[in-house]
């Protein structure tokens, strides 16, 4: 080969290199995020090594220059991923994009002459979640499966508490009806040794009478007669007696119909302190009170649903005789258990007093007696149901009222007010 025809090759491929060499040259390329602008930082575009941005760093300033001619300003460039086609510019040095979603992109500049190769830079910006189509509908999906284990764990949650609560009223109303069961027996008690006993006097009565007919004393059977007439009614009334006892044993182990009847609030009561009274005794054989009844005249009948008041009464007069044995327990001398009954007609209602002298109850705990589940006494003795049920059966059931006002360590008295209509 001959030194021109070297000379001549060598020019072509010099030729051939220039033409495949782009005439821009990107000088900058800086990243960040429009809202801050302080965050901006440069990247180096012919550092080749791959470029990945944050979703938020998707700001983006590119600067280049015609590097054979810095004078001429006439370029063409675009963005792939984003750009369709060439952008033609004039007098421009530099191009910003902004908002740009995730993914990838080349940006690309030349010179509007033709037949240039155009510079590029690539480049990734890492994808935000709440830019893809998905994201939402997925978002909603989890939201709606989470929104259903809440509200599946809540209704779950509610029918165990609910089942709970009635487990606690049952055993607050089989306390009660235990209650209620032992008083009675010692209640009835006396009405079958007053008819057990005028039983037996009537038999010796009527012997007697025979030995009067057969020895014609008419005097003495007249005398007989009578006593023999006066014992047959005390057996009726005894035996009365017992039969009302047994019938408000078995209104009270019947389920609550609501029904209301009128009631004598006077006989209504004084038959459960003595049910309650008789209850605790049993119980606690050395145990013994002092009852005080003061009862105002022709109180008139209120109509009531008797079983639900009768439960009222016995939780009342049962947590009277309790708070008495717990100060008696404490050995206080001179101390007298004694639990009062009163009651009192106003103009329109019938006010029933139950007051005792025990422990009281302290200024902290009044507020809450009422609540459910809440109670001072020991776990295993009381559920907190008691006060909450009663004052329930007053306001909602009967539309009255009930208050307590209390002594701490003196006293503590509760008032059922009633309405008469």
């Amino acid at each position: 080969m001959n030194y021109a025809t070297f000379l001549l090759l060598y020019t072509g491929q010099l030729a051939l290199a220039q033409t495949s060499r782009p005439l821009v040259k990107i000088i900058s390329v800086e990243a960040g995020n429009n809202q801050m602008d302080s965050a901006f930082f440069p990247i180096n575009p012919q550092s080749g090594k791959p470029v990945t941005l944050a979703y938020n760093h998707n700001y983006l300033h590119f600067r280049f220059i015609n590097s054979r001619n810095p004078t001429q300003k006439s370029f063409a460039y675009k963005l792939t991923g984003l750009d369709y086609t060439w952008v033609d510019c004039t007098d421009c040095s530099q191009v910003q994009y902004a908002h740009l979603d995730g993914g990838d992109y080349t940006f690309l500049v030349k010179t509007t002459q033709s037949g240039d190769v155009p510079a590029q830079f690539s480049f990734t910006v890492q994808g935000n979640l709440l830019h893809k189509w998905w994201f939402v509908p997925t978002l909603f999906l989890y939201l709606l499966l989470f929104a259903g284990v809440i509200i599946y764990f809540f209704i779950l949650f509610q029918f165990r508490q609910k089942l709970k609560e009635q487990r606690l009223i049952h055993k607050e109303k089989m306390a009660s009806m235990a209650e209620l069961t032992a008083g009675i027996a010692h209640e009835i008690q006396n009405p079958l040794n007053f008819v057990n006993n005028f039983s037996e006097l009537g038999t010796e009565l009527t012997d007697e009478l025979k030995q009067a007919v057969t020895a014609g004393d008419t005097e003495e059977v007249l005398i007989l007669t009578d006593e023999l007439s006066e014992s047959l009614q005390k057996i009726t009334h005894h035996g009365s007696r017992a039969s009302a006892i047994i019938k408000g044993m078995l209104e009270h182990s019947r389920t609550s119909t609501g029904h209301k009847e009128p009631a004598n609030l006077n006989t209504l009561a004084t038959d459960y302190l003595q049910i309650a009274y008789q209850g605790f005794r049993s119980r606690d054989k050395a145990f013994s009170c002092e009852l005080i009844i003061d009862l105002a005249p022709h109180v008139p009948p209120v109509t009531v649903v008797a079983q639900d008041l009768g439960r009222v009464f016995l939780n009342l007069f049962n947590n009277a005789f309790y708070t008495v044995q717990q100060k008696q327990k404490t050995g206080q001398p001179d101390y007298q258990p004694t639990v009062w009954l009163n009651s009192h007609r106003l103009t329109n209602t019938i006010e029933i007093r139950i007051k005792d002298n025990g422990t009281g109850i302290p200024e902290a705990v009044k507020t809450k007696i009422f609540q459910p589940f809440f109670t001072t006494k020991p776990t295993g003795e009381g559920t907190g149901l008691g006060l909450s049920l009663s004052y329930d059966i007053i306001t909602k059931g009967h539309g009255g009222s009930l208050e307590v006002n209390t002594a701490p360590g003196e006293f503590a008295e509760f008032i059922i007010v009633l309405p008469i209509s």
